[in-house]
């Protein structure tokens, strides 16, 4: 499998999980486009590259946020796609939420939270 080093989407891989075909491999990237500031505002995306090319098949999600520096710190060490489904259309993720995303079809890119955690909270293992 080819990753490609550096920028994917919107910034630097933090977690990838490989899909049941093992075609392709779901991503989450994140980037602080105020890196200096003592508020971060933060651009988390998942997207779907091509296991063979490291190519961007395709953008899932993209959320925008801003964050002081502990909220900051605690996002970008839970950030994470933790499991997915054995069919591969879901997948449990750990972004700016904790949820789900639907990487197949019919509603692909559509993230829906889980209310087990609580605002603010975030989770670094889960699966189904």
């Amino acid at each position: 499998m080819i990753v490609p080093s550096g920028m994917v989407a919107a910034g630097s891989i933090v977690s990838a999980l490989i899909t049941p075909d093992g075609r392709d491999v779901i991503v989450v990237t994140w980037r602080d486009l105020t890196p200096q500031a003592s508020t971060h505002t933060v651009i988390v995306q998942f997207a779907e590259l091509r296991v063979a090319t490291g190519k961007l098949v395709r953008l899932l999600y993209t959320r925008t946020e801003r964050y002081d520096e502990t909220p900051f710190t605690t996002l970008h060490d839970s950030l994470g796609v933790l499991s997915l489904g054995s069919q591969g259309r879901y997948a449990l993720v750990q972004g700016v939420q904790f949820g789900w995303l639907d990487v197949g079809a019919p509603d692909l890119g559509r993230f829906t939270p889980l209310p087990a955690i609580l605002a603010g909270q975030y989770v670094n293992f889960a699966a189904w």
